[in-house]
């Protein structure tokens, strides 16, 4: 049996354009939709295997319907100019193909479509098969010989419809479509319908009286009192009423969608034997002009192959366009841009066509090749791919632009939590996709870029994906996959030493309390301090309504009681036993060493967290917390180098705030803390007081995280009155950073949002809230964003920078300090050249100063004289 594939041009020129990222030829030239519609032949050849082919296209002048009805498809939004200005270069390589194009002025695709439908379905052993994503070609079905092909949703699978499968979803016959829309309308189109007719009513009215005459006729008769047709069932008075109402409107709608017969274009059989027309040679150099060369094999191979007889079934469901199902590794090519994403063990991967491959476990080392050949990787957790396919073999991370949905969409909304990918798809494209349906998420992805894209732009923060979160992907990989050497016996002498001083701790707080009970029990604990031993006052309440025992709160009692020391000890000793020195055996790694997991997307802020396990966040408030650090360990022949920025936020506080007194203080290298006490104070600089300092230090940074006077007055110890009185001098004498809190107050009300020096973005709605306490909240974020933003992005330039310079030292990132395992014979001259990158990162008002020291371990470290 011969077969002819109708193809609607403009329906896969759109599906291409919205389905891929932006792609280029050498020329400069947009080709994403070209690129997408060659691939897209390319397989419906290979799958469908067609005698004949012939494209048809909308023309740009209005066309009939449009003279009939101006509000015809009035309200969709006109396509990009980038997808209009590919349409010529589709159509010069479907002719190259062999593929005549046929357009009529008045006329849309459909219409043509229909035209030949009508002159060719007489045509004995021949099956039609209608590529389109527009179901009004519904009406042209005729049994099986005339068949539809369609996507199901989205970029979803496509779904074959012959005279059975129309009458299964719908209820009608093929016949029926023009009559079905004419009384739902189509919004999409924006036909009119009759208001409130949605498509289960259409069917039944349909299926009683078969056409929209027949309808209004019966409900003409029903409005007249016939009560045999009042026992029906179907109609009832107020749907009789309606339709009788909008019974014009209704043979109008069914007029407009009724796809024409008698468009002005003819296309012989003979011209549609695309292989017989094939220019393989244009379509060759079309193809490698263009710049698409993992498509030059396909083509040729195309064009090699010799004809083959073709089944005499219909025609089956067609991957024309993005599926769901999923395809096999073979389906990728070389050179193409790819998409990636996790999926439990296994990796899933898209390849430009938007076919969903699983690529198990055991095989993800298979996509090293097209990782390494990809102009461009998206992705969702690239980075976790990344090592996925290191482990499985690959030697050097692809250079490539990364474009990873998640960090973007985090840049978007850096307050919101949820930015897993069933979430990311349902804010960012309205699509509704399961946690399991790893396939269609999978294929979403490139859309779900271009989405992200334009929401980077429209915020205007894309610079800070590209310049920023995007180069530090392989630069966090680099440093998870080298990980850090830890000395197991100091780990197992920590245990044991850690085990010994709670069990101390516990007999001294049991002895304290007059009995023993459970520390780790709020509850247990509450009744001991508060009841017992009768502490407490100002104590904030739990939500079940008993006086609290966080840590907060117990560090008002200090002094109170020779306990309260000893608990908050103790917690902080369980909290280094629990989190670290117990777990810490099981996560060290064959290799000795641990490799913990930065992440980009926690932190509001922009700044690294880490996990499994947090190397940030080690306690050094007591001897032991600071002792576990020397568990770190360099390699034999190697040292461990700190790189530390000295108080860097203050000084781009400083910077931010254009204060004269603070630049002064750091241009000059003065104790910032001793120079702000002796401003405050009134006092010359060497009769600053180490309790002066400390006071002075709690305002410094408490200014900056919107400390109020009763937040100072319990971190420095003093009365409130004396700390409002503290917070009113300081703003007096550090008139720059008075102005600084006020510009920012002022910005996050009236802007909506807060920037760092790069323009990384915080937004702030509730800056305008009524709420004092959420206004408060907001006003704070917009004081501090700026700074620990900056800081954020400040270190971040500053390790992609010492990682494209000095590759393969750096290991880890921890606040404002960077960690490196550096060759003994060469410390000097490394550790030098990471400083003199941190320090001259940015250019500021003060100096940057970094702090340089080296070790055998990790908490052995001595300044190191450069």
């Amino acid at each position: 049996m011969r077969k002819l594939v109708l193809i609607d041009g403009n329906a896969l020129v759109h599906r291409a354009f919205h389905a891929l990222p932006p792609l280029t030829a050498p020329d400069g030239r947009v080709t994403n939709a070209v690129f997408g519609v060659a691939s897209i032949l390319i397989r419906m050849i290979a799958d469908v295997r067609p005698t004949h082919i012939i494209a048809t296209f909308d023309r740009p002048e209005p066309t009939f319907r449009h003279e009939q009805f101006t509000e015809y498809k009035a309200h969709r939004e006109k396509a990009p100019d980038e997808l209009y200005a590919q349409i010529p270069l589709v159509q010069e390589l479907m002719e190259a193909m062999g593929i005549p194009v046929l357009q009529a002025p008045g006329f849309e695709a459909d219409d043509i479509i229909g035209t030949l439908v009508h002159q060719l379905e007489n045509e004995e052993d021949m099956q039609i098969v209608i590529a389109t994503g527009d179901l009004d070609t519904l009406q042209l079905v005729k049994g099986e010989r005339v068949v539809v092909l369609t996507p199901k949703k989205g970029l979803g699978e496509t779904a074959q419809y012959d005279e059975k499968a129309v009458h299964a979803r719908f209820g009608i016959t093929p016949d029926q479509v023009p009559d079905f829309k004419g009384l739902k309308g189509d919004p999409s189109d924006n036909i009119p319908g009759v208001p409130g007719i949605g498509d289960k009513t259409a069917s039944a009215l349909l299926g009683a009286y078969e056409t929209v005459e027949g309808v209004i006729e019966a409900a003409t008769t029903f409005e007249k009192g016939a009560k045999k047709e009042k026992k029906k069932g179907i109609l009832t008075e107020k749907l009789a009423e309606k339709l009788v109402l909008h019974a014009d409107e209704a043979r109008f709608s069914r007029e407009l969608a009724t796809i024409r017969t008698d468009a002005p274009v003819s296309c012989s059989l003979e011209s549609a034997l695309w292989r017989e027309r094939a220019d393989a040679a244009k379509a060759r150099a079309l193809v490698e002009g263009l710049g698409f060369r993992s498509l030059v094999r396909r083509v040729e191979e195309l064009f090699q192959d010799p004809t083959e007889a073709v089944d005499e079934q219909p025609a089956e469901a067609l991957e024309l366009f993005p599926a769901q199902a999923s395809g096999s590794l073979s389906d990728l090519t070389l050179g193409s841009v790819i998409a990636v994403m996790p999926g439990g063990p296994d990796v899933w991967a898209m390849t430009e066509d938007g076919i969903p491959v699983r690529v198990p476990e055991e095989k993800v080392g298979e996509l090293t090749p097209f990782l390494e050949k990809a102009p461009r990787i998206v992705g969702y957790d690239i980075k976790e791919i990344l090592h996925r396919v290191r482990a499985a073999g690959l030697k050097a991370l692809p250079r490539a632009p990364l474009f990873d949905t998640h960090i973007a969409a985090w840049l978007c909304a850096p307050d919101v939590r949820a930015h897993d990918l069933p979430s990311v798809l349902r804010t960012h494209l309205r699509k509704e996709v399961g946690e399991e349906a790893l396939s269609e998420q999978c294929a979403l992805l490139f859309d779900l870029s271009l989405a992200l894209e334009r929401a980077l732009a429209t915020a205007k923060i894309e610079h800070i994906y590209t310049d920023l979160e995007a180069p530090l992907i392989p630069v966090l990989e680099h440093m998870e996959e080298r990980g850090i050497l830890v000395d197991k016996a100091v780990v197992e002498l920590l245990r044991k030493k850690s085990q010994k001083e709670r069990d101390d701790l516990s007999r001294d707080i049991f002895k304290l309390a007059g009995e023993e009970f459970n520390i780790n029990s709020s509850q247990q604990m509450a009744k001991i301090l508060y009841e017992k031993l009768a502490l407490g006052g100002k104590i904030k309440k739990t939500s079940t309504g008993r006086a609290s025992t966080a840590a907060g709160e117990l560090e008002k009692l200090l002094g109170s009681h020779p306990i309260i020391e000893k608990i908050l000890d103790y917690r902080e000793l369980e909290k280094l036993i629990s989190t670290y020195i117990e777990p810490f055996p099981a996560l060290i790694a064959a290799d000795g060493r641990i490799h913990t997991t930065y992440n980009q997307t926690v932190a509001a802020t922009g700044r690294l967290s880490s996990q499994d396990p947090n190397l940030q966040n080690i306690p050094t408030r007591t001897a032991l917390g600071r002792e576990f650090r020397k568990a770190f360990v360099p390699a034999p022949g190697s040292v461990l180098v700190s790189c530390d920025y000295s108080q860097l936020e203050l000084r781009l506080a400083a910077h931010i705030a254009e204060d004269p007194v603070m630049i002064e203080a750091f241009r000059t290298g003065q104790d910032i803390h001793a120079r702000t006490a002796a401003t405050i104070f009134k006092v010359p600089l060497e009769e600053v007081t180490k309790d002066m300092r400390r006071q002075a230090k709690v305002l410094n940074f408490g200014i900056l995280y919107g400390m109020g006077s009763l937040g100072f007055a319990r971190a420095a110890g003093v009365d409130r009155a004396t700390a409002t009185a503290f917070i009113e001098q300081y703003f007096k004498e550090f008139a720059g950073v008075a102005r600084y809190v006020e510009r920012m107050h002022t910005q996050a009300r009236e802007e909506g949002y807060v920037a760092t020096l790069w323009g990384r973005k915080r937004f702030t709605p509730d800056a305008r809230a009524t709420f004092p306490q959420m206004r408060a909240q907001a006003e704070r974020i917009a004081v501090n964003h700026p700074l620990q933003g900056t800081n954020a992005d400040l270190i971040k330039k500053a390790m992609i920078q010492i990682e494209s310079e000095l590759p393969g030292y750096m290991l880890l990132q921890v606040h404002d300090e960077l960690v490196f395992e550096l060759p003994r014979d060469r410390v000097l001259e490394l550790a030098g050249r990471a400083r003199t990158i941190m320090e001259s990162v940015a250019k500021l008002s003060v100096p940057l100063v970094v702090d340089v020291s080296s070790g055998s371990s990790w908490g052995d470290l001595e300044p190191l004289s450069l």
